[in-house]
């Protein structure tokens, strides 16, 4: 709804910000003064008695008798006109998010009311800051919104499924190789067995082919999909930017625009191949290599419970502060295009006024600002190898520890104990490749709204559907009657009531005031 609302009136959050305020002073105006604090003071008993009860059910109050009152005096205090907002849906969607942003501050101002000397300015600085958290709220779920928005349109999905079924097979593969290689130590090297190690060996060989297939044809699909939406994000960005205004141009600027249609979609390009293979691969491996593990030897498969919580207690952590230093990185990839597009267009200028070394030390401000947050994050993630290995290294020792005594007591076999190591190597390569989508995802996302907040822009000047013919001899005047003008949230007109003609061969000069640029 809140998408749908953009595309047809603008950013729901300056519609809800301006009117809020609106409203605050008919809550607050002594005609309905009454009536919202009743309305608040019981939807705040309701809810704390849903909530006592069926947990989860409280805010359901929002849809009660007393909220379609509220509803309608909120619909006779809004400019619905002003705003341009015409459809009941939209309606009904801005007076929910005002409701919803409200309650909490007027709750408490009313119960507090005849207590304290609690100013209005509190309770509307308690509404920005329930503002701030739902705007920021939708912010990060829109970002992985449009990740899938913008795949699900520019993906074939053919290709996907025929991929991700070789990667099946390449699984499979994978799963089925350390049994027989149990299967060649404890009835073959144990017994003695030449032929069966050879049959077995064969058998290997052929699992193993299969298994290579697989993955050969699964990242094939997976980068020749990756390089395809890359190619469709790069047309559809270029067609858009190139019917733009100079409004959308300096809105978003030119180095931005150039970064978004580079690395940006380079990020989706990335991520693509790693939904493809370590995604898709990951979980099925995880699962399949567990319930091996447990086919071969239960006792041995408590090592997990410990050895995973540690692996994920330090993914956690390393994606706790690399995530928001990889979203930077982006921005600062900006400010290097920026720099770097000023330094090229104006180099006459910067000459002429001898500012090399100037326009040298902003570019190396930007590139060292860029350098020391790659080098920041990069360091983070780069303690996952290591750690990774240390962990792995622990389990290996626990399992080798506790399977030797199952040796010795003779109710394990040697094979069954190779197998199980190899399981267990699966399993934690499984969830290690996992965080790491889970690392890279962030940005991508991050990437994918900034290319879907291009991709969304309503231009400012369209072509009309419908054109007219030139007369056959040009008009020698141009009539101006009653022009304005005014830059996009600019509080007063640049020019008003502006009327002249121009005739042909004519040169016009609209001139500001002093200063004005």
């Amino acid at each position: 709804l809140i998408d749908e609302f953009r595309q047809n009136h603008g950013d729901i959050f300056a519609a809800v910000r301006k009117y809020a305020g609106v409203f605050l002073e008919e809550i607050l105006a002594g005609e309905h003064r009454d009536f919202y604090r009743n309305f608040f003071l019981g939807a705040n008993a309701s809810i704390r008695a849903r909530e006592n009860h069926h947990p989860g059910t409280g805010f359901n109050v929002f849809h009660s008798k007393r909220m379609r009152e509220l509803r309608s005096q909120l619909r006779e205090v809004v400019d619905w006109d002003q705003l341009k907002v015409t459809s009941q849906k939209d309606q009904a969607m801005i007076q929910q998010l005002i409701m919803m942003i409200f309650f909490h501050a007027f709750a408490s101002y009313f119960i507090h009311a005849d207590e304290t000397d609690e100013e209005p300015a509190t309770v509307q600085k308690e509404i920005e800051h329930n503002l701030d958290w739902l705007e920021y709220g939708v912010r990060r779920t829109e970002e992985k919104y449009f990740m899938w928005k913008i795949l699900k349109k520019r993906l074939s999905w053919g290709a996907v499924l025929i991929g991700t079924v070789f990667l099946v097979v390449q699984i499979v593969g994978d799963l089925i190789l350390p049994n027989i290689t149990s299967d060649i130590i404890n009835n073959g090297v144990a017994k003695n067995n030449i032929d069966y190690i050879w049959n077995s060996g064969f058998k290997m060989l052929g699992v193993s082919l299969i298994g290579l297939i697989g993955a050969a044809v699964n990242v094939y699909f997976a980068a020749t999909q990756a390089q395809k939406v890359g190619n469709k994000l790069r047309s559809s960005l270029f067609k858009k930017i190139s019917f733009m205004s100079n409004y959308e141009f300096e809105r978003f600027g030119e180095a931005s625009l150039i970064t978004r249609t580079t690395n940006d979609v380079i990020q989706i390009q990335n991520v693509v191949v790693m939904i493809l293979r370590m995604m898709l691969m990951s979980p099925i491996m995880l699962v399949g290599a567990g319930f091996m593990a447990y086919q071969k030897q239960s006792e041995l498969t408590g090592v997990f419970l410990v050895a995973l919580p540690v692996l994920a207690i330090f993914v956690g952590f390393v994606m706790y502060f690399a995530v928001p230093l990889f979203k930077g990185l982006q921005k600062k990839i900006d400010r290097i295009n920026l720099v770097f597009r000023e330094g090229l267009t104006g180099v006459r200028v910067i000459r002429a006024f001898n500012q090399d070394q100037f326009e040298q030390d902003r570019f190396a401000d930007a590139n060292h600002d860029y350098m020391r947050t790659g080098i920041k994050v990069f360091t983070i993630v780069s303690f996952m190898f290591p750690i990774m290995t240390l962990i792995m290294s622990g389990t290996n020792i626990g399992i080798v520890w506790y399977g030797a005594h199952l040796i010795a007591d003779r109710t394990m076999e040697v094979g069954n104990l190779v197998a199980f190591m190899t399981y267990a190597t699966q399993i934690l390569m499984s969830f290690m490749m996992l965080s790491m989508v889970f690392v890279m995802i962030p940005r991508a996302s991050a990437s994918a709204a900034r290319i879907n907040e291009v991709l969304e822009t309503q231009n400012s000047v369209n072509d009309q559907a419908k054109t007219t013919d030139l007369p056959a001899q040009p008009a020698t005047t141009l009539a101006y009657k009653n022009v304005e003008f005014r830059y996009p949230g600019a509080e007063r007109l640049s020019i008003d009531n502006a009327n002249f003609q121009a005739k042909a061969g004519d040169t016009v000069a609209i001139i500001g005031g002093t200063g004005s640029g």
